[in-house]
């Protein structure tokens, strides 16, 4: 037997042993001999043959450009300790290592490679990495399957660390970056793992188009791109959510995600023009591999993940993701979380034209408070307590003439009494206080305002203090399921169904801990916290449901015509979601009496409204108030279907290419009350033309819709002189332009864009006609609604990765955002300037849209000298000031920041075992605010088994 495994690399566009051409164009960036081998393989046409166990450990060059496919080796193996000869009987390329003579012939070969390939590797999934293969593998020799690319497949052969250049969310057909008219960036798997973002909210530090609230809780307008929401999917369908609550999604299975900016409107119709983001999950690969990752770190991390590969014939591969985590409390004394995760993929070949892809995946999770917005509400204005304890002359006039009060003295006691009153929240006492302000000045001031809060006024601790009880959790199970089907019935036909179902079962705890209003002790610490505000629906996995199925199907069919290249794709696409949520009364005649250790005395909702947190003890327990089972509240289905056309052309050898489309979206069901607004129909068009080797200019134009499904007045005292309406449906429009650049075979690769988004027609409570109704004052309740906003969003964006050799790597993006605001809002009265609606509409930017953010992330790994197997990384983060939320009370700015990450990584063999040491510091100078949340400096210590 022959030691170790032979190898045998073939591309069957090219057949077995059909000659090499004089010349090829070759994109060999450094990598392991083993990945370096198959991708010579898949670009010259040649079979190659090696045994494995000389490629262990070795890296190639770099080789790049028009070569000979024998100058190619040459360059690709000088120094390595590999040379290649080529068979003279049936052309085969052997590897060998160059101290020893080769102990092959030529007839003796040709047996050897029909009777010993143990692993027999063929270009396979469109995404797929190249890893060791197991050396111990005892697979039987098989009739070889080829699989032949279909539309719906792309190749990954430019692919290198942490440059992509492809994507399939741009078009569901798969397409090369470089040639769609559009800004895509993609966060590859390698940048996720090197930085240890294995969380959705840790992945988007590194793409400046994306702010999030990293610690807030798991709602939807965590995610903002280019100043609006953020749309998310999951291999191309939406994520499920419960009324706006979403699962924390694990990233152990995901392979990249893909950021579509700009003009998406031909797949994904009903969402925002800004764009979206698409997570990919691992594929299995073709191999037999498996690898052990244990990570341990700050707050009482602890982690472990194994991925396991298996080549199970060669028409079938099977792959399984397990892991599991648990995570202390944070620096704000967040509750504790934890989760338990299984994913597992399968591919089927049962002959050339088809493959078939199933996946399924279930997270079981349990997740405490980590931080939230409700810590904003220890913001509060200095100037209530100034006017509180010493109102001004105008103000003591004020409320005498419209009070009738006798004296000062007579309104200082009304303005104590109204503007804090005692055992009260703070929040409904500062909106008075900002309400009296405005009719005494003409100008409302914020109820919570940027400052330092002294947090020691509040805790025990002195310095932190969680805004929510450590009774308040979040989580439970998500499965998913999934079943993918690529059919290439014609070398230039092809067709793709997908199903997917997902579920969401979380249950959904809140008790929020706020100030109240009846002042602070001698040494100034808060008398006491209010912690009745609480939001229970129900204690079991069902409080929160939500199921969603979707289907498509797509069709692509290619061909060409006098030299230019035309592709036709059509698709539809069913989605179907239901929601259900629970809730649990509560009687707080169940809490009976309770003494403080201050000896204060409560009984009832008072003991909640009087929480002494300086007592010692803890926040008198809320599940004892449940007072009957859990209850449906509400729920309801939710059906639509879209349909797509497009066209796609390339002209003058591939040098311009143009695209055009159309997208029916219709709501099946419920349809708007009264109303035919249930359909739209949008465009998209685009084109890019390459104006000099290596740069090319795009320009396109998208449409997109949001259904509203709303009424113009809701509530239980609606009159038939109301004239109930349905508003209309937002228009979106958005537009981008700008520069790509593939500049020297790759080595230069990304997007320059200026972006002009618009969202039209957008639904806001009309609150001044809501709080003037006189059925609202007299307590039968009407809520008013109307449509016509206008929110835009435009600036400069760009995502560049250099990759010069295959040592160093590094991706720079940066976004400046010029304009992120709202441009009309016909529920704001014009003529109260100083109104707090005003202000905040009309003089603050959109949330979470800083003027200015970017990143820097570089790879650097030595192969070479007494560092040789060393990688190491690092990243510098930085966003300009920003408002952290569209809120009306709130006028609170994250400050400016600069953070930076950093890790190193040691690779060697532990008794022949490939095993990678790895050192992660995030937040290296320990930046923290009271606005984000965050929880400073954090380190991982990390070792990963490869077998």
């Amino acid at each position: 037997m022959c030691a170790g495994v032979i190898i045998l690399l073939c591309v069957p566009a090219f057949g077995w042993s059909s000659p090499a051409p004089t010349t090829s164009r070759f994109d060999l960036p450094a990598d392991t001999a083993e990945v370096s081998l198959k991708r010579f393989s898949e670009q010259s046409g040649l079979e190659v043959l090696f045994a494995s166990r000389i490629a262990v450990g070795v890296r190639t060059k770099p080789v790049y450009g028009e070569r000979t496919p024998a100058s190619a080796l040459t360059e690709m193996l000088a120094n390595t300790g590999l040379s290649a000869e080529r068979s003279e009987v049936d052309g085969v390329i052997i590897i060998k290592q160059s101290n020893t003579p080769s102990p092959m012939k030529t007839s003796v070969l040709d047996k050897i490679r029909r009777a010993l390939i143990g692993v027999l590797v063929v270009v396979g999934p469109a995404t797929a990495s190249a890893q060791a293969v197991d050396e111990n593998s005892s697979d039987t020799p098989e009739k070889e399957t080829v699989v032949q690319l279909s539309a719906f497949k792309v190749t990954s052969e430019k692919d290198y660390g942490y440059r992509k250049m492809t994507s399939v969310t741009s078009s569901r057909t798969g397409e090369d970056v470089s040639k769609m008219p559009q800004a895509i960036e993609v966060i590859s798997g390698e940048l996720l793992s090197d930085f240890l973002a294995n969380t959705g909210n840790a992945a988007f530090r590194y793409s400046s188009s994306v702010t999030v609230k990293e610690n807030a809780v798991g709602q939807a307008d965590i995610f903002n791109l280019r100043g609006f929401a953020l749309p998310r999917y999951y291999n191309g369908v939406a994520l499920a959510n419960s009324y706006s609550s979403v699962p924390v999604n694990i990233w152990d299975n995901i392979d990249r995600i893909e950021v579509v900016k700009g003009p998406v409107g031909l797949y994904y119709a009903n969402s925002t023009p800004n764009g979206v983001a698409n997570y990919i999950t691992k594929k299995p690969q073709f191999i037999n591999a498996t690898s052990l990752e244990l990570t341990a770190g700050s707050y009482d991390f602890y982690k472990v993940i194994a991925d396991h590969q298996a080549k199970l014939n060669n028409k079938a591969a099977l792959r399984v993701i397990a892991s599991a985590n648990e995570r202390g409390s944070g620096y704000h004394d967040g509750n504790p979380t934890r989760y338990k995760f299984a994913a597992a993929s399968l591919i089927v070949r049962p002959y050339s034209k088809l493959e078939i892809i199933a996946e399924a995946s279930y997270l079981n999770e349990h997740n405490g408070y980590q931080g939230g917005a409700n810590a904003w509400g220890y913001f509060i204005n200095p100037q209530w307590q100034q006017d509180l304890n010493n109102p001004s002359a105008q103000i003591l006039s004020y409320f005498r003439n419209t009070y009738n009060l006798a004296d000062d003295t007579a309104a200082r006691a009304f303005i104590l009494n109204r503007w804090s009153p005692p055992n009260n929240p703070a929040g409904p006492s500062l909106n008075t206080w900002s309400a009296d302000l405005l009719a005494i000045t003409g100008k409302a001031p914020f109820p919570y305002v940027n400052q330092d809060v002294n947090w020691s006024l509040y805790s025990p601790v002195g310095d932190r203090i969680a805004p929510q009880s450590s009774q308040s959790t979040y989580g439970g199970v998500t499965p998913t399921y999934e079943v993918s089907i690529l059919l290439t019935p014609l070398e230039n036909l092809s067709l793709r169904y997908h199903w997917a179902h997902q579920e969401t079962h979380q249950q959904f705890v809140r008790q929020i801990i706020q100030p109240n209003t009846n002042g602070f002790r001698a040494d100034g610490r808060v008398n006491s916290l209010d912690v009745a505000n609480l939001a229970l629906q129900g204690f079991g996995d069902n409080s929160r449901l939500n199921k969603s199925d979707a289907q498509q199907f797509d069709v692509s069919y290619q061909l060409e015509l006098g030299g230019t290249k035309h592709q036709i794709g059509a698709g539809y696409e069913r989605f179907r979601q239901y929601s259900q949520l629970t809730t649990a009364a509560l009687d707080f005649n169940r809490a009976g009496t309770y003494t403080y250790g201050n000896g204060n005395t409560y009984s009832g909702i008072a003991i909640y409204r009087n929480y002494d947190p300086f007592s010692g003890d803890p926040v008198p327990s809320l599940y004892a108030l449940q007072s009957g089972p859990t209850t449906f509240a509400f729920g309801g289905l939710n059906k639509n279907e879209q349909y797509y056309l497009s066209y796609r052309g390339s002209f003058w050898e591939d040098r311009v290419n143009a695209l055009f489309g159309v997208n029916r979206y219709e709501v099946v069901f419920p349809k708007p009350a009264g109303g035919n607004a249930d359909t739209n129909t949008t465009y998209t068009y685009g084109v890019i033309a390459e104006v000099v080797k290596g740069f090319s200019l795009f320009a396109s134009k998208s449409e997109a819709v949001q259904f509203t499904s709303q009424v113009s007045v809701l509530g239980p005292g609606v009159l038939p002189s109301d004239n109930v309406q349905p508003l209309a449906n937002e228009t979106d429009t958005g537009y981008e332009f700008g520069l790509k650049t593939t500049w020297n075979d790759n080595e230069l690769t990304g997007t320059l864009s200026y972006y002009h988004s618009e969202r039209e027609g957008v639904v806001g409570g009309d609150v001044i006609r809501t709080t003037t109704d006189p059925r609202n004052t007299m307590g039968t309740q009407v809520q008013f609604f109307v449509n016509g906003g206008l929110y835009r969003s435009r600036g400069i964006d760009t995502d560049i990765t250099w990759t010069p050799n295959n040592r160093f790597q590094a991706v720079f993006n940066y976004n400046r955002s010029l304009e992120a605001s709202i441009v009309s809002d016909p529920s704001v009265n014009p003529n109260t300037p100083g109104s707090l609606d005003y202000q905040k509409k009309f003089g603050r930017p959109l949330s979470q849209s800083p003027k200015h953010r970017m990143n820097i992330v570089t790879k650097y790994n030595f192969d070479e000298g007494m560092l040789k197997n060393v990688s190491v990384g690092a990243a510098v983060r930085y966003n300009s000031t920003y408002s952290i939320t569209n809120a009306t009370p709130y006028d609170l700015w994250a400050p400016a920041a600069t953070m930076a990450d950093f890790f190193v990584s040691y690779r060697m063999k532990i008794v022949n075992t490939p095993t990678e040491l790895k050192l992660n510091v995030n937040n290296l100078t320990d930046y923290r605010d009271d606005y984000t949340w965050g929880d400073g400096r954090v380190i991982y210590g990390s070792v990963k088994f490869s077998f």
